[in-house]
């Protein structure tokens, strides 16, 4: 499959200058607009789940998470975020391999194609419509649940009171990160989203405050994050050279799941047109 027919079914590179881009179309590029029915070595923001690091120390559980410049990790009940562009993937991790069984690239639309690394689409997500005829007790509904749609935003994120894992006083101001949105945070996240777009206010001018939300199941306790804009600014010359590398990063992504995806797609088509013939070898058609 080459670059034309990938543009055509909906995995578009994006692009390496914005100069001539009106906003309505940046709007698309970044994620913030459209039908929303690895992030190149960037530090990654989370939500911080455990009581003890690798070393032994205690670290507030609940707590943001991001490294900063130095490596070291810093912790936080809020942070001030700033989103630059937001994608959409799939993946299936693998317990038992400690690592992700399959992943999609990342799209800016929920309509697109979602290309994985085990040769086919979405991680084998099956469509709503066909996930309610699943018994919920089958092996193929287990295995459905454990396919999850993330949404993945490159941003900013400034803490001007926060710690280390020792408890010393740390900050860092407009660290680069990416950020898995997922679980209970997808809905909320996805829809402070929509309020930048209904209020016609470019992703990247918007200033928010993210803080956790508390929440218990049955008798696991976990957290989610919740946004507030706090205020907007501009959009400068600098802030489109970040956008473009931000940019740079999903590309180099999506490039490296669509090697593994055009290998795995044609050992599944080889493997296919081997059994193919062996059946037809079998039943003497080649004779």
């Amino acid at each position: 499959m080459n670059t034309n027919e990938i543009s055509k079914v909906g995995y578009n590179p994006l692009p390496t200058t914005i100069d001539d881009i009106t906003e309505d179309n940046l709007r698309k590029l970044i994620g913030q607009s459209g039908d929303v029915s690895s992030g190149g070595g960037l530090p990654r923001l989370s939500i911080n789940h455990s009581t003890e690091d690798d070393d032994g120390n205690s670290i507030p559980r609940g707590f943001f998470m991001i490294r900063n410049s130095e490596g070291r990790s810093i912790f936080a009940p809020k942070v001030m975020y700033r989103p630059f562009v937001r994608t959409f993937m799939y993946s299936v991790w693998d317990n038992d391999n400690n690592q992700f069984g399959s992943q999609t690239i990342q799209s800016r639309s929920m309509n697109d194609l979602f290309y994985d690394t085990s040769g086919g689409l979405k991680c084998g997500k099956l469509a709503p419509d066909k996930l309610r005829t699943l018994d919920e007790h089958s092996p193929e509904a287990v295995l459905q649940k454990g396919i999850k749609c993330v949404q993945v935003l490159y941003g900013l994120v400034t803490i001007d009171v926060g710690q280390d894992a020792t408890g010393k006083p740390a900050s860092v101001k407009n660290q680069e990160s990416i950020w898995y949105v997922r679980g209970s945070s997808f809905i909320r996240i996805s829809d402070w989203v929509k309020t930048l777009e209904a209020q016609r206010k470019l992703m990247p001018t918007a200033i928010a405050e993210l803080t956790t939300v508390k929440g218990k199941r049955g008798g696991n306790i976990y957290y989610g994050a919740n946004a507030k804009t706090i205020k907007f600014g501009k959009f400068t010359k600098d802030d489109q050279e970040l956008l473009l590398r931000f940019f740079s990063a999903i590309n180099s992504f999506n490039n490296g799941i669509m090697d593994a995806h055009r290998t795995n797609k044609k050992l599944k088509d080889d493997a296919s047109d081997n059994l193919l013939e062996a059946r037809l070898v079998g039943n003497g058609t080649n004779s």
